[in-house]
Formats: C-alpha cells, sequence, structure tokens
C-alpha cells in the first residue's frame, strides 16, 4: 500500500532558522534515531525518486512511501522532521465502506456454521422456535421424558408439552391435557 506525504502548505524544506530552502534535496527516514532506516520513496506514478526536491518556494512535492507508515521523518539538512501521511483520513473511509474489511465476518459466519447443532456446539431452532430434542443434553431428554411420563399417569394424556425460558432464566412448562382441551372444546 503506497502512504502519501508531502503536498501540502504545511510540507516545507527549512533550514536550522526555520527559513524555507528552494530546490533542497533531502532524504526519508522511518525514524529520527541513529538507528532509523532511509527509506525508497515514489511519486505520485510509482517511480522511484533517486531525492526528495523542494520545489522554487521550498515546498515538499507530494511522495509515497510503499508498506503503511503514518510517520516519517524527513531531513533537509537541518535534522530530521517528523510528517505524518496526509492521506490517513481518505483511507480511512475506504476502509469503512468496505464490506468485510478485515475478514471477521466471513471468518465468524463460517465458525459458527460448524458449531451448529453438533455435540458440544451450539444449539438451533426449529420451525416453531424450539430447541430440538435431539441437540438437548441426554440428561435433559431423560428428564423431560420422564416428567411427560409421570404427567400422562397422573392426569391423563397430553395434547401438548413445552418448556420457556424466561428473560430472567427461570423456566416455565405448559401442558395441555386431552381433558381439558375436551372440557374448553
Amino acid at each position: 500500500m503506497q502512504i502519501q506525504f508531502g503536498g501540502t502548505a504545511a510540507d516545507v524544506a527549512e533550514d536550522a532558522d526555520g527559513r524555507r530552502v528552494p530546490h533542497a534535496t533531502g532524504t526519508v527516514w522511518d525514524g529520527e534515531g541513529e538507528g532509523a532506516t532511509q527509506l525508497v520513496v515514489t511519486d505520485e506514478y510509482g517511480s522511484p525518486m533517486t531525492e526528495l526536491r523542494a520545489d522554487a518556494d521550498g515546498m515538499i512535492p507530494r511522495f509515497y512511501v510503499e508498506g503503511g507508515p503514518e510517520r516519517v521523518h524527513v531531513d533537509f539538512g537541518a535534522g530530521r522532521v517528523a510528517l505524518v501521511a496526509v492521506d490517513v483520513g481518505d483511507r480511512l473511509r475506504q476502509h469503512q465502506g468496505q464490506e468485510d474489511a478485515h475478514g471477521d465476518r466471513a471468518w465468524t459466519a463460517d465458525h459458527l456454521a460448524g458449531l451448529m447443532g453438533v455435540p458440544g456446539g451450539l444449539a438451533t431452532l426449529d420451525a416453531a422456535g424450539l430447541v430440538p430434542a435431539a441437540q438437548l443434553p441426554a440428561t435433559a431428554q431423560a428428564a423431560e421424558t420422564q416428567l411427560v411420563a409421570e404427567l400422562d399417569q397422573e392426569r391423563g394424556p397430553v395434547l401438548f408439552e413445552g418448556t420457556a425460558t424466561l428473560a430472567d432464566g427461570s423456566s416455565v412448562r405448559a401442558v395441555l391435557r386431552l381433558d381439558a382441551a375436551a372440557e374448553a372444546g
């Protein structure tokens, strides 16, 4: 990725006294200390620039650095001075406009799809919005079977039974018996 520097009214080649230096030649570095590395810069067409040269007014022209630094240091003979990338806002807007810029949404969807409806994974819902019995732990299935059997013995045939979990985490169980349905009908 090419990162843009220079080319604004704030980007000037200056001497030690702060005066602009027309036609000054300079170098571009990845830092200001002794361990810094000189960077290769290109023009707006991607052609390597053999030197960074200020114009007749001492203005630093637009130049680009490959690899994504947000800050570089230029030296026109009076010491290294930091320049901040001038296209940050444009790149941010472009990035924000991408559907899945980091690929995290696609990864999450793929990852979750592999966990749906499998042991140790995530339960799915059937057409009625309920977790299918096959996805319930064996202990929950056994407890539900026992409860239904007990209700059948005590109160007669069951037409409908189900459990709902409320927002506070508590459960409500509903049972509709055949004799109650006949009385209501």
